[in-house]
């Protein structure tokens, strides 16, 4: 599949997850490097591969437990064959993915992500001490997901090389189930909305970075995205600030990398 055409299925996906919420009165807004495309760029953000939202967590829950599509599954920590903690809306039948880390005991094509978002300790320092240790849970899960993943003939000797060390180290597959369980437990220490602050700690990319205010998601409204309109959470802008800084300059060439660069898209 071409960049364009990962972009369209994965619009289409965020089109159904859209009127889903929608119906059903599910909070939800854009997130990270989508959120930023809608603002910059109207859409995709040119060389980006994948659509990111998030939920606060009552939501998540009830969007993962109730969620159906005619076109669309859905993968989630409510389900045992799911070895991440956020969820994915996924195609199966028309797309498929090549990937050098499994996520899930099934097949997958093009997927949008959708993170829970909860409360964050009021204390900065507790905050911090709170987000290195959804760091290590996270990092341990993926080191489990890569010994469960095969080798990749197409990467380097060195990716295949480590991934044997991985397998070698992690090669219990009952412990992801226990390490998951430890990650989604500690993200659920304070409730949203229960505290001034709110984070997402279930795939911890942005370290301590993402600390918000919770008046930041006091609300969501509509924002064009690809000639569609989708939601965005009210305070988009500190948000953004407080994970990338200046989000609205373009990054260096060589940074402008899809993201997902070492997965392979087909169409079946």
């Amino acid at each position: 599949m071409t960049l364009k055409e990962i972009q369209s299925f994965s619009l289409d996906i965020l089109k159904d997850v859209h009127s889903f919420c929608i119906a059903r009165n599910i909070k939800y807004s854009l997130a990270y490097g989508t959120l930023i495309g809608a603002i910059r760029h109207k859409g995709f953000i040119p060389w980006d591969d994948d659509i990111d939202i998030m939920m606060p967590r009552d939501d998540f829950d009830l969007f993962c437990k109730t969620y159906k599509s005619k076109k669309f599954r859905i993968a989630s920590p409510y389900d045992e064959k799911c070895w991440i903690s956020f969820a994915r809306v996924y195609d199966s039948d028309r797309t498929y993915v090549d990937s050098p880390c499994e996520w899930g005991d099934f097949e997958s094509g093009v997927w949008i992500d959708i993170f829970p978002l909860d409360g964050a300790d009021d204390e900065i320092k507790i905050f911090k001490k709170d987000a290195e240790r959804a760091r290590w849970l996270w990092m341990k899960q993926v080191f489990f997901r890569d010994a469960k993943s095969p080798f990749v003939s197409r990467l380097s000797f060195l990716f295949n090389f480590k991934l044997l060390i991985k397998k070698i180290f992690f090669r219990k597959n009952q412990k992801l189930a226990k390490i998951n369980f430890a990650l989604t437990q500690n993200a659920k220490r304070y409730k949203f909305g229960e505290t001034n602050h709110w984070t997402q700690f279930v795939c911890m990319d942005d370290r301590d970075r993402n600390y918000q205010l919770i008046e930041d998601f006091a609300s969501v409204y509509e924002m064009p995205f690809e000639e569609q309109t989708f939601m965005v959470l009210n305070g988009y802008d500190r948000y953004l600030r407080t994970i990338y800084g200046d989000y609205t300059k373009l990054p260096p060439e060589c940074d402008r990398v899809p993201k997902q660069y070492k997965m392979k898209f087909y169409w079946k």
